[in-house]
């Protein structure tokens, strides 16, 4: 098997919440000499973030990380997830090799441009709604604003965020701003346009790898 096939199974007992045939299939993977790649180490912590094991997603990223797979868009969208949902924010930096008391899902959307990731409208509302959650409001208003300065538009999603924590927080005059501009924006039309957009990736891509995966696919039967 190789890292296609691997990644294909692993996906499947992930859909099925199969922890531990997800792992079993993993340590299959790395005894075999199968390296994973970044489609395969993200949706291990994709699949332990939504069974709650935060310190095992830190683990494998700082594996992925060591072992020069570079991160992605998505990976880091499930780290920022991972400590938007963690409890235990100390907890959750300590496996991510960060100390003290710093918001480290700002670390990490800081970090993605380096990586040749640009942060997305669902790495910015997943960083301000782990914000709110912490009673941060200010802080989150701005990065609320910082999205926006870097062309990246809030959703029907991070607009309900923003005015719940402001109202929360009494913070009347900035829960004004935000609602006047959140009643101007048509969100059923955004959200068409970018259904349009996915769609059309979406076909792209496949058309791209489906080549690729012929020619593995005819390499796999020529060494059986």
């Amino acid at each position: 098997m190789n890292v296609v096939l691997f990644t294909t199974v692993i996906h499947w007992y992930s859909r099925a919440d199969d922890i531990d045939r997800a792992v079993e299939m993993w340590n299959q993977m790395l005894k075999v000499g199968c390296l994973p790649n970044v489609v395969t180490y993200t949706m291990l912590m994709s699949l332990l973030t939504k069974l709650k094991r935060f310190r095992q997603v830190g683990e494998i990223f700082k594996d992925m990380v060591s072992g020069g797979c570079r991160p992605n868009v998505r990976t880091y969208t499930v780290l920022i997830q991972c400590l938007a949902s963690s409890g235990n924010l100390d907890a959750a930096l300590l496996s991510l090799g960060r100390e003290g008391k710093i918001d480290a899902a700002e670390h990490l959307l800081e970090k993605m441009p380096l990586n040749g990731c640009k942060p997305n409208v669902v790495n910015y509302t997943s960083l301000i709604n782990s914000l709110i959650h912490y009673g941060r409001v200010s802080h989150a208003l701005a990065v609320f604003k910082r999205m926006q300065d870097e062309g990246v538009m809030p959703n029907s999603i991070t607009y309900s965020l923003m005015s719940k924590g402001l109202k929360r927080a009494n913070m009347l005059h900035d829960l004004v701003e935000v609602e006047k501009k959140m009643a101007t924006i048509d969100f059923w039309k955004q959200q068409r346009v970018k259904s349009e957009d996915e769609t059309l990736v979406n076909e792209t891509i496949l058309k791209a790898l489906l080549p690729e995966l012929k020619r593995e696919s005819q390499d796999q039967r020529q060494t059986e």
